[in-house]
């Protein structure tokens, strides 16, 4: 269970009847998730595509037309991971079917998340749960914020944002297993209790 979300059985049968519509059943099953935490999501993004889960996440303060919207916009991305031309396409095929589309999602459409380092690391983010290889996170950056890799990192340090985020996650292991450690050492405490009993 995501901390935070919960399981929409209606999104979950208009995933299904937009499937059959849209995309002629082609698309594998997904959940789809309802979030309060806006912290889940880029800053302008009401909706978050989970590959390797199978997961759709939406915010659970949008409209039902923008849920209906976003669910669509998302489900492109199970095709289409990035905003190129690719996916452009696809938002012109679907709009051709009167898919429920936001107004935002046509060419030239989309807007890129503005180029900040707080949006890089939830880019990279991202790209790292999905287990892209490095090489593939920069193109990857280059495609969600419009821009080629010189550009951003003339904005955004990236070698210092890569090094800050490996060391934040060594650190963050290192918590965890010392928690896990805690945890063991209290069960065997209150076990040994109990045996005394």
């Amino acid at each position: 269970m995501l901390s935070g979300c919960s399981k929409s059985i209606m999104l979950g049968r208009r995933f299904a009847e937009f499937n059959g519509a849209y995309f002629g059943g082609t698309l594998p099953k997904y959940e789809i998730y309802l979030c309060k935490h806006a912290a889940r999501f880029l800053p302008q993004a009401y909706g978050q595509c989970l590959s390797r889960q199978k997961r759709i996440l939406i915010r659970q303060s949008l409209s039902p037309k923008e849920m209906r919207e976003t669910l669509v916009h998302e489900m492109i991305h199970i095709r289409t991971p990035h905003h190129g031309s690719k996916f452009q396409k696809e938002c012109v095929r679907l709009r051709k079917l009167n898919a429920p589309l936001a107004d935002w999602d046509t060419v030239p459409g989309y807007k890129p998340p503005s180029l900040t380092e707080r949006n890089a690391q939830i880019l990279i983010e991202d790209a790292l749960v999905d287990k892209l290889p490095m090489r593939s996170i920069r193109r990857y950056l280059e495609q969600e914020f419009y821009r080629p890799i010189s550009e951003i990192e003339q904005k955004i340090d990236l070698k210092r944002l890569f090094a800050r985020m490996k060391k934040q996650r060594i650190t963050e292991l290192a918590l965890v297993n010392r928690m896990k450690k805690q945890h063991k050492r209290l069960l065997e405490e209150q076990l040994m209790k109990l045996e005394a009993k």
